[in-house]
């Protein structure tokens, strides 16, 4: 309650979350789709980190167009993952993730 209070007094701090959010997602993407072939965990966290910090620090100067692309970035996102689980046959990121670790 304390971050969402604080997200609508400060709507370019939540703007920047939400961009944030948005800019892991397409880190997540890319991870699964191109940079699984390096097999490297730090590479993906990097990978994630770099582009939800640029993706934020963007938002900041990008209100409206990072609304805009955030939040149907995040819901292309969850339609995906939605689907893959229903379908089925289609690992978690994360259960990816643990089978590189292994």
């Amino acid at each position: 309650m304390i971050i969402g209070f604080f997200a609508v007094k400060l709507e370019r701090f939540g703007c920047c979350l939400i961009a944030g959010w948005a800019g892991f997602c397409l880190g997540v993407l890319l991870n699964e789709s191109v940079f699984y072939m390096a097999d490297s965990v730090p590479l993906m966290w990097t990978i994630n980190g770099v582009l939800a910090a640029v993706c934020g620090a963007l938002a900041f100067f990008y209100f409206n167009q990072s609304i805009i692309l955030a939040t149907s970035l995040i819901g292309s996102f969850f339609t995906v993952r939605g689907l893959g689980i229903m379908l089925g046959n289609f690992p978690n990121e994360y259960e990816v993730i643990a089978q590189m670790n292994s």
